[in-house]
């Protein structure tokens, strides 16, 4: 058994039953059960394994999805190694107690992933789409805020936008800030496919997260999840969003 790796898999080959298949003479194809296999160059035993002939993925032929892959895939973990370093330092800080604190001004800004439910409105699927969340919050009392939300995710041929806004309650635990909040607004839903257009439409979402103190003035938001249920192109769609990102906080300290 040997392994060859390709541009975007590793391919497991018995050599023992592949080179007894191979052809002898011609090296322009060979048979594998119930697939063909066609080779750009000779076949070179190289002990016991050989070059195997080069395989081509149909859905990645195109270079253009190649590209776009590798954005959507680099995005993702961008997103996440940011947000795993700036936990790891703000395990390491000393200055818990000072960022806990309530401030009368709080402003989020961090990654967004939606799951539009795409499939109300003729998709065959789900949709997958990444971008931003921006959030504003003033606080009243130390438990109690009105909270403008934004946010804007984007995938092939989609765009969403939402503006929103609502109350939120939070209440400090486990060194950190709980919050919840229900926000209403707006959404707007585009795709680029030609006679299809965007739809605005109402917009409410429902969910909370827990915002850990990183340095004075600063919180990570570790995760921020909502239910949000939109009604676009004349039906309703049920999504999900999910959100991670930096908290600032400002002006006075409220006790």
């Amino acid at each position: 058994m040997c392994h060859h790796r390709d541009n975007f898999a590793i391919y497991f080959y018995d050599t023992k039953s592949f080179r007894s298949k191979l052809p002898q003479k011609s090296h322009k194809s060979s048979q594998i059960g119930n697939f063909r296999v066609k080779s750009k160059r000779p076949q070179k035993l190289l002990g016991d394994c050989f070059s195997p002939p080069r395989m081509y993925i149909s859905i990645l032929s195109s270079p253009i999805a190649r590209i776009q892959l590798k954005i959507m895939t680099f995005h993702r973990v961008l997103a996440l190694a940011v947000l795993s370093f700036l936990f790891f330092m703000g395990t390491q800080s000393r200055a818990q107690t000072a960022g806990a604190q309530t401030t009368r001004y709080d402003l989020f800004g961090g990654y967004s992933y939606l799951r539009l439910d795409s499939k109300s409105y003729g998709y065959l699927d789900y949709s997958s789409l990444d971008g931003g969340n921006l959030a504003g919050s003033f606080h009243i009392t130390p438990n109690f805020a009105a909270t403008a939300d934004l946010s804007a995710t984007f995938a092939q041929n989609q765009h969403f936008y939402t503006f929103m806004a609502g109350p939120e309650a939070s209440i400090s635990r486990y060194h950190g800030r709980w919050f919840a909040h229900a926000l209403f607004g707006k959404a707007r839903n585009g795709n680029e496919i030609p006679g299809v257009g965007s739809s605005l439409g109402r917009s409410i979402a429902v969910g909370g997260g827990y915002d850990y103190p990183f340095l004075h003035r600063f919180s990570i938001r570790v995760f921020q999840a909502d239910y949000m249920n939109t009604h676009t192109y004349n039906v309703s769609q049920s999504n999900l969003r999910v959100s991670a990102g930096i908290d600032f906080h400002f002006g006075k300290t409220l006790k």
